[in-house]
């Protein structure tokens, strides 16, 4: 195939003519090795080398039918196969076909999954079921499509109103490692937990909705870049005090957080929510408390918390752009 051809390929063309994407996938550490092109779908919006910067990817009914798939593991084996849909960067929903192998250690734990990922032709998108609701049938919150309706109307209340607001996307990590070890209802009820955790932090003008297969959105009415620091603060209590327990173990509930002001002059609904999930990104691959600034004013705070033997302790990260 000639250079003219490869420029003129969608990049998704090119995917799917190369065959399989390799991956491994630490639980540990929730990082993923990708050994293929992938990286050719990759934004600095979505780098898809965390657990959770994948999860993003997917919708939550996509995501319970990938973590459903990891405890019904084949015997012997260990293996997993799954069809689900993917969401790219643009939005594009691409059906996938993931298989692999979850790994035991020999106490018996699960320490690693390793698989392929088959990029589908789009004439089976109908053979993969999804949900048309619009809401989470988990959560009952709203879901990504009418986020981004409701994100518009609040951007086109600010303007009118020159009273700024903020979106903030939040993810729960590790929620692989969660799956593994304890079953996908043990990560179901830590989802469930964080999205009453999150409602009881917001106010009542605000919204909340289920942006991803492990994360939420909440928009903020009448916030500025201070009350958008203040509303970080506000959820990572509300998270520090949540107690999710497993036949007696205590589950370590890690989260992340970006955020973003508005309204910003060329900011689009969807590109607000691709920035702040990019800085809340870019906060996990930071392990040292930083602080920069630029001309942009924007956000993000993450904060994890972890248990052990029973004692909760907690680590701090903070970037700021104002």
């Amino acid at each position: 195939m000639d250079g003219f051809r490869l420029e003129t390929l969608e990049i998704l063309d090119i995917i799917k003519a190369t065959g399989t994407i390799g991956y491994t996938w630490d639980l540990e550490r929730d990082f993923i090795d990708w050994r293929g092109p992938l990286n050719l779908l990759l934004s600095p919006e979505a780098p898809f080398k965390s657990g959770s910067s994948y999860h993003n990817s997917l919708s939550p009914h996509n995501f319970y039918k990938r973590e459903q798939a990891l405890t019904t593991l084949k015997p012997i084996t260990n293996e997993y196969q799954c069809a689900y849909m993917l969401t790219l960067p643009d939005y594009k929903l691409c059906p996938v076909l993931d298989e692999g192998e979850v790994f035991f250690d020999r106490n018996g734990q699960p320490y690693k999954l390793q698989g392929t990922l088959t990029f589908l032709e789009d004439n089976l998108l109908g053979n993969i079921d999804q949900n048309h609701s619009g809401y989470d049938a988990l959560t009952g919150l709203p879901e990504k499509e009418l986020m981004l309706e409701t994100l518009s109307c609040f951007i086109d209340q600010a303007i009118i109103n020159h009273q700024g607001g903020a979106y903030i996307a939040l993810t729960i990590d590790h929620l692989e490692y969660i799956t593994c070890h304890f079953g996908v209802q043990a990560t179901k009820n830590v989802i469930q937990k964080v999205g009453e955790a999150l409602r009881g932090t917001i106010r009542f003008d605000d919204f909340i909705g289920r942006s991803n297969g492990c994360g939420f959105g909440i928009i903020l009415k009448d916030c500025d870049h201070w009350g958008l620091i203040r509303a970080y603060q506000r959820i990572a209590y509300a998270i520090q005090d949540l107690e999710i327990s497993v036949q007696d173990q205590r589950i370590e509930i890690l989260v992340s957080m970006g955020g973003v002001v508005f309204p910003r002059e060329g900011f689009t609904p969807a590109k607000i929510m691709a920035r702040a999930e990019r800085y809340l990104f870019e906060s996990q691959q930071s392990h040292d408390i930083q602080a920069a600034t630029s001309s942009q004013s924007s956000s993000y705070f993450p904060r994890s918390y972890r248990a052990q033997q029973g004692t909760l302790r907690h680590t701090d990260k903070q970037v700021l752009q104002a």
